[in-house]
């Protein structure tokens, strides 16, 4: 999964950074509303870029809903929200090597929106991986990971996929045959590392 930094969750989460209320919590999908990217928000200054959001989808809200924008969005973790990703009036944002897992619906486009997200792994969620409600535009969601090799589940154009479901809308191809690696790091063991830079020879 995305090795995330920043975490936006339920004041009932005490698996992340511990317990915040007197009692005990039990965190559950719509806790609270989410994050909501407005259509004059600057999209160069929407900077989310490894975070990660849980338990969010209060009232018909998701964990993130971009409104008649375009932004960028990396490395994110978005888990366990009624709804994970909202994109809606025409919004592009881009969305690569990130997880949605483990949500009601990871993703869901609707008023002729045109999200991008690729690179990424879209599983575990109960409902659908991708729905578009306004199907005409299509979502751009080739080169991902849907929880098997045999790709996302669609009742036409591939009801052989074992994977997260799709609707009518999405363009799931070149899917991949495996999870794939995301915001990978290396921890140095003892301080001790190695630096192999070899001479290539280019004869034209």
């Amino acid at each position: 999964h995305a090795h995330a930094t920043t975490v936006f969750s339920s004041v009932n989460d005490d698996a992340n950074a511990g317990q915040t209320l007197p009692t005990p919590g039990s965190a559950a999908p719509g806790d609270w509303r989410g994050i909501r990217i407005t259509p004059s928000a600057i999209p160069a200054e929407v900077v989310l870029h490894g975070v990660q959001i849980h338990y969010a989808g209060e009232a018909g809200t998701a964990g993130i809903e971009v409104d008649n924008n375009n932004p960028s969005f990396q490395r994110l973790l978005i888990s366990h929200n009624k709804l994970g990703i909202r994109v809606l009036d025409g919004g592009a944002p881009i969305v690569t090597e990130s997880s949605v897992i483990h949500n009601d619906v990871a993703i869901e486009s609707d008023q002729y929106a045109a999200p991008t997200i690729n690179n990424s792994e879209i599983v575990g969620n109960l409902e659908f991986g991708i729905l578009n409600l306004t199907p005409d535009s299509t979502v751009d969601a080739r080169a991902n990971w849907w929880g098997d090799l045999s790709g996302p589940y669609n009742a036409f154009s591939n009801p052989g996929g074992t994977g997260d479901p799709v609707s009518d809308g999405v363009d799931y191809g070149s899917y991949l045959a495996a999870a794939p690696l995301l915001d990978c790091y290396v921890d140095v063991a003892n301080g001790i590392y190695t630096i192999s830079q070899p001479n290539v020879e280019l004869k034209l």
